[in-house]
């Protein structure tokens, strides 16, 4: 459009001096004069299209940038306080979004340096300390947070996990009765009330709390498992075995709802369905799971029905030519194939193949040595402890639990298998179950203090 301007301008001069220069009626002036006068007209209004032009340009420049989002303020050390806080505290929720808790800690310190009121960074700073097993610093940040809000049902429920780790019972069903006040709808805190109540002995009222879990969550699969444990204390075999059939209705690829039933129906004398359930359980877990006691349990079931239906024979005179008199032992025992002894150490050889397969990441051929370990030797708790350690290599963390804690029963002392189940429980989201056995292991010959020794994985898998 300019370029046109440009020619049209100069045009409509010359027709104007053509015009002017044809009149013959017109007096004619000096001729110079007038073509000067004329030419720094157009100049003028060459110069005011150049300045029309850049301002059109300059105009569509702005309505571009209008349409891009602002880009974010930089935080920067000339930045306000209040700002440069908000800014630490974000970055801190992201961290421990990650679970990039010690990280986040430092951050979360750092809006505190900036906000000492920030009762949130106080808060979300003791769960970091909470989910490390730092304990008493979780208790003392939640501590502080309420005494800026002292409003916060979350806080009271935060810092009730924390006493109940420590092995602070009687403060953490304090805090979590305040925190269930507060708020009447979490599902969350009436479990962890429940478990603390079944700590302490009190039976009846864990079932209550867990049915009102339920009736907040009808879906939560872990209520009715934990309801189910309590009623089966209880005696109420009946109503825990609907406990635990609803648990396998709800997620059917649950092994831990298929051992509840299966449990169910050994203790109402069904052991068929508790083998099916056993079998089920060991198919949704990928692997086998240490059923040994439910095992001999439906054995010992079966074998007592077996002998009621046997009938009484009548004693018959001993004859010379006659079979021997029939034993009087359990049948079972007549037929049974008794195996030579294993050569003394053969577990521990198996053993100790598993543990250097494992080390070579050849993580099929460990299981299978560590399998045969524990056939050969059933009491071996460091063979259990090793297997579930593969398991938690292969992120296989319900057969790993299963094994850590057949090490534990084994060896109610042994402290690195309450720290591998603790990371295993983590790795299934259960922070509460993973912070217990990480405090158990801190009160066996303060095994935190020891592992802070040791980096990274490597601390978990002796």
């Amino acid at each position: 459009m300019s370029s046109r301007l440009g020619f049209v301008i100069p045009a409509v001069g010359l027709i104007v001096v053509a015009g002017w220069l044809l009149s013959a009626d017109v007096p004619k002036p000096d001729l110079s004069a007038t073509v000067k006068e004329l030419q720094q007209t157009l100049q003028q209004l060459q110069e005011q299209i150049k300045h029309l032009q850049a301002s059109v340009k300059e105009l569509t420049r702005t309505a571009k940038k209008s349409k891009d989002p602002a880009p974010a303020p930089q935080v920067t050390e000339s930045s306000p306080p209040w700002k440069r806080g908000q800014d630490a505290y974000n970055r801190a929720k992201d961290l421990e979004a990650q679970k990039l808790y010690r990280p986040a800690m430092e951050a979360y310190s750092e809006a505190i340096q900036f906000d000492p009121r920030n009762d949130a960074a106080f808060l979300r700073r003791g769960y970091c300390s909470y989910q490390l097993a730092e304990f008493a610093n979780a208790i003392s940040d939640v501590t502080q947070s309420l005494a800026l809000q002292p409003n916060n049902s979350y806080a009271y429920a935060t810092r009730a996990k924390a006493y109940a780790a420590a092995g602070q019972t009687p403060q953490a069903l304090a805090d979590i009765d305040e925190g269930i006040r507060r708020n009447l709808k979490d599902p969350e805190s009436y479990m962890l009330r429940g478990g603390l109540y079944l700590q302490v002995g009190e039976h009846q009222k864990a079932i209550d709390d867990y049915s009102t879990a339920i009736s907040i969550a009808p879906a939560l699969e872990k209520a009715y498992l934990a309801r189910a444990t309590a009623l089966r204390t209880l005696g109420q075999v009946d109503r825990a075995l609907a406990d635990c059939n609803q648990a396998v209705t709800l997620n059917p690829g649950s092994s831990a709802a298929y051992l509840c039933r299966a449990e169910g129906y050994l203790n109402t004398g069904a052991p068929q369905q508790a083998i099916q359930d056993i079998n089920r359980a060991n198919v949704v877990s990928q692997g086998p799971l240490p059923t040994e006691r439910l095992t001999v349990a439906i054995q010992q079931v079966l074998q007592n029905n077996e002998a009621v239906r046997q009938p009484i024979q009548p004693e018959q005179p001993v004859q010379a030519e006659a079979a021997p008199p029939p034993s009087t032992e359990n049948p079972v025992k007549e037929v049974a194939i008794v195996k030579p002894a294993p050569p003394p150490g053969e577990a521990s050889r198996y053993e100790r193949s598993g543990r250097s397969r494992m080390d070579s990441r050849k993580y099929d051929e460990a299981l299978h040595a560590l399998d045969r370990a524990i056939e050969l030797d059933p009491q071996l708790a460091t063979a259990y402890n090793a297997r579930g350690y593969v398991y938690l290599l292969l992120q296989r963390f319900e057969p790993a639990i299963a094994d850590f804690s057949d090490a534990i029963r084994l060896n109610p002392a042994y402290t690195n298998a309450y720290i591998n189940r603790g990371a295993a429980r983590k790795g299934l989201g259960d922070s509460s179950g993973s912070a217990v056995d990480f405090r158990q292991a801190w009160e066996l010959d303060h095994a935190i203090k020891q592992a802070k020794n040791v980096t990274g994985v490597a601390r978990l898998r002796n």
